[in-house]
């Protein structure tokens, strides 16, 4: 039996105020423990896992690569619920676990010992480690899980509202969804503040640098030690804030003939797409990188369960037929959780391009600012963001323009 719109509700609240309740405490313990000595193990790292789940399944260990593709650093398989993985990294970084090559937990690693405890059936993922700032990371991702947890009640309680065209209701739930992701912002900026002369603080920025305010970014980056940031992360976090200074300049002239006149120029400012990467339909990683080359690519943020998506597919599938030749790429980014649903639709609607990613952990869509779906960005040859929010004859009127480019 659906539960009621008001109890979903009231949960979505609970699980935002048990956030709130303890935002203080990570500022707290952060400040209590800033001076601990970091312990160490000469020889490396050390990941003992434990589950209660996955035993017989497959786990593996990933880099992830400033592009945000994903390297295989090692592969084993769960005994009695348990999994160990050692080596040495240079300096502290976040590795992804992923279970079946379907359940991703990511965690902090530095040449310490982490004790791991995954759930592979609830997502979800602890941590203990001999190093301060893993565990200090740890607290903060049991803050962020709990964000996402709220994120997919009100995702539910949108489809129910969609499907009783109920546009008050989703215009409220819109405004709450922008106060949510604006408190999330002030959780991670708060984090932020309290760790400005640690190398997690360059860890955490980098990880959210899609997601938190520009000035922020800027600001926090400023206050890191010279050695942080001159080092790998840092580096990183500068060339990111270098990139967004320079597209302010960035200008694309499109040729214009006018009646009474030579050619004139219209001006549009096109920031760069975001990287992104993601598991496909069958299994392997795709980037964006990977089928952007010259090509106008349609992103297309949907869901088996999205009913409005599910209305445009057709669309979405003459597109495709007309203008795959010319240089036209279909992104489709699911937003499911339900693998096998989002597999069938694919199959439903007559997808046949295959270009499909899963967006399981909302990863993608915050990183792009995705409110509510379906939701298209277009991407013009050169890598940059020419158009979103379009459908219908805009849509296909788009695509010709950048085709033509």
């Amino acid at each position: 039996m659906k539960i009621h719109f008001m109890k979903k509700f009231s949960i979505a609240l609970l699980l935002l105020l048990s956030i709130w309740s303890c935002k203080n405490d990570v500022k707290t313990k952060a400040a209590e423990e800033d001076t601990t000595e970091n312990a160490s193990i000469a020889d490396g790292y050390l990941i003992q896992g434990k589950t209660v789940d996955a035993d017989g399944k497959s786990i593996s260990l990933f880099a992830v690569h400033p592009n945000d593709s994903l390297v295989a650093i090692s592969s084993t398989t769960i005994e009695n619920n348990t999994f160990r993985f050692q080596g040495k990294v240079a300096q502290p970084d976040f590795y992804l676990l992923r279970i079946d090559s379907i359940r991703t937990f990511k965690i902090l690693v530095s040449n310490s010992t982490h004790d791991v405890f995954i759930s592979d059936k609830n997502f979800a993922h602890t941590i203990q480690s001999a190093d301060l700032e893993a565990n200090l990371y740890g607290r903060l991702h049991q803050k962020l899980n709990k964000f996402l947890q709220v994120e997919d009640l009100y995702k539910e309680i949108h489809r129910d509202a969609d499907a009783q065209s109920d546009i008050p209701k989703l215009m409220k739930l819109d405004e709450k969804l922008d106060e949510f992701i604006n408190y999330r912002r002030q959780v991670v900026s708060s984090f932020l503040n309290v760790n400005t002369e640690k190398q997690l603080t360059a860890l955490i920025l980098k990880d959210q640098i899609d997601f938190l305010d520009f000035d922020v970014v800027s600001a926090t980056y400023a206050s890191l030690p010279i050695d942080i940031q001159n080092n790998t992360t840092g580096t990183y976090i500068a060339d990111f804030i270098k990139k967004k200074t320079d597209q302010t300049l960035v200008v694309v002239e499109i040729p214009k003939v006018e009646k009474k006149s030579n050619v004139t120029t219209k001006v549009e400012f096109r920031p760069a797409a975001y990287a992104l990467s993601g598991k496909t339909h069958e299994g392997n990683e795709l980037s964006l990188a990977a089928i952007s080359n010259k090509k106008v690519v349609l992103i297309d943020f949907w869901a088996s369960w999205c009913q409005p998506c599910r209305v445009q597919s057709p669309h979405l599938v003459s597109l495709y037929k007309k203008y795959k030749d010319s240089g036209l790429v279909i992104l489709s980014i699911s937003e499911d959780t339900n693998e096998s649903a989002w597999l069938k639709a694919i199959g439903d609607d007559q997808f046949t391009w295959n270009t499909h990613i899963i967006d399981t952990n909302k990863s993608i869509a915050f990183r792009y600012g995705i409110e509510a779906i379906p939701h298209t960005v277009l991407i013009d040859k050169n890598g940059n963001i020419a158009a979103e929010k379009l459908s219908g004859n805009g849509l296909e009127t788009k695509i010709k323009q950048l085709l033509a480019e």
